[in-house]
């Protein structure tokens, strides 16, 4: 039946609309499951008019701090924000003002009793609005002048500081007041961040570190003190970065490590306090896979010792942080590239519990589940989407779940416990 079955043309990914009276000739032909939502609710949610949407999701679930359902937040290129409830269904829509595709993630946070949702979009605007429940009440915007591609990102995880910080096309990283959006004082804008971002912040502002790490499409690796934007120290790599660097900094040290991944092909690995340094153990050459990566790295401080991401071949790469070097039975290739990060899910982070798997979302349109020790695919897996994934998968504990967006303008919610 034409309304359950989609073929795909495998090497393009061009959707073929089944025929009944055309003949089809094929050598072969793999039917994959749909992306089938969890138990009583009615995911993908479709917006009216499909628009492509490239950035991550956001989720919040109400513990009691506030008086807001639990939502899931998502931008598209139509330049509206939506707040969809657990269940799938619509709970508003906040439209930016003019409007202007959304290609950076929301980020959700709790301040003072209330829930606040900042986000940016192409035409340089950064908002804050703050979720009413029944819709989106407006609380500042502030317009920069330079279209905003990088995740909007606080200092700290629990978002308690008084600051944040994205980057921009303008080749320059904002700090900006979460409480009016204005300049934060003393902030300076470092003659080495030299090209345009589009990846995101990686900050470890604990006393001493008090420091962020952040990609340039020009191939180069910028550190920044986060209290007044200077740069200490710098990389440059061979090719453009379009991805987010991942810091591994379990423990407060200057000598932590910094992951990041390049166009040139290669997943490079510095120390976090001179970029020109190699951590103990990591190879001359780095870790090259002879292919563009647009992919960021992926990993769980302390959590695991290897590091994940994905590349322009197809290949789903697990690397050894500690020398850069491949397990037998990796890279895991899927059906097209990979721009989507990996996103890394332990047995003891579900309440459920369940085996190590990595979640990426692919051009092909599928969303993978693959075994993180033996690159073996999950069983029931890749699930089909209407079109390439490229958004940032983003899990939700709470209902054992992950977020993707795809460029077919829906938002899949998939269940990955046991």
């Amino acid at each position: 039946p034409s309304a359950t079955v989609l073929v795909r043309d495998g090497p393009s990914g061009q959707r073929q609309e089944p025929s009944l009276t055309s003949p089809v000739e094929t050598s072969s032909i793999t039917l994959i499951a749909p992306a089938a939502p969890p138990a009583g609710t009615a995911w993908p949610y479709s917006p009216p008019a499909a628009a492509a949407i490239y950035s991550a999701a956001a989720y919040y679930t109400n513990s009691g701090e506030t008086s807001v359902s639990s939502a899931v937040y998502v931008g598209s290129v139509d330049g509206y924000l939506r707040a969809i409830r657990k269940d799938g269904s619509l709970k508003w829509t906040y439209a930016a003002s003019p409007l202007s595709a959304i290609r950076t993630s929301p980020l959700p946070v709790v301040e003072g009793g209330s829930l606040y949702i900042y986000f940016a979009n192409d035409n340089g605007d950064v908002y804050k609005v703050r979720d009413d429940d029944t819709g989106a009440g407006f609380v500042w915007k502030q317009s920069l002048g330079a279209a905003l591609r990088s995740n909007i990102i606080c200092s700290d995880v629990s978002c308690s500081g008084s600051k944040i910080y994205l980057g921009a096309t303008d080749n320059k990283v904002y700090c900006r007041n979460k409480a009016d959006g204005s300049a934060c004082p003393g902030w300076s804008y470092a003659p080495a961040v030299s090209a345009a971002i589009s990846g995101t912040l990686a900050i470890d502002d604990r006393t001493t570190i008090n420091s962020g790490w952040i990609g340039l499409e020009d191939g180069k690796i910028v550190a920044l003190h986060t209290a007044d934007g200077t740069s200490p120290t710098s990389y440059q790599t061979g090719g453009a970065i379009k991805s987010s660097p991942y810091l591994d900094a379990k423990v407060v040290s200057a000598n932590n490590v910094v992951f990041f991944t390049s166009t040139d092909g290669k997943l490079y690995a510095r120390v976090s306090s001179n970029l020109s340094q190699l951590p103990a153990g990591w190879p001359a050459g780095d870790y090259n896979v002879d292919s563009p990566i647009y992919s960021s790295p992926f990993s769980i401080p302390g959590g695991t010792g290897y590091i994940f991401f994905g590349d322009e071949s197809g290949k789903l790469h697990q690397v050894k942080k500690a020398d850069g070097t491949s397990a037998a039975g990796w890279p895991f290739q899927a059906g097209g590239a990979i721009r989507s990060s990996p996103v890394f899910v332990p047995n003891w982070y579900l309440p459920q519990g369940g085996q190590d798997y990595v979640y990426f979302g692919c051009d092909d349109g599928y969303i993978y589940a693959v075994n993180a020790n033996t690159g073996e695919l999950r069983n029931g897996w890749p699930v089909a989407t209407g079109g390439p994934v490229r958004t940032d998968l983003v899990v939700d504990p709470d209902s054992s779940s992950i977020i993707a967006g795809s460029t077919d303008g829906k938002t899949y919610v998939l269940y990955i416990g046991p």
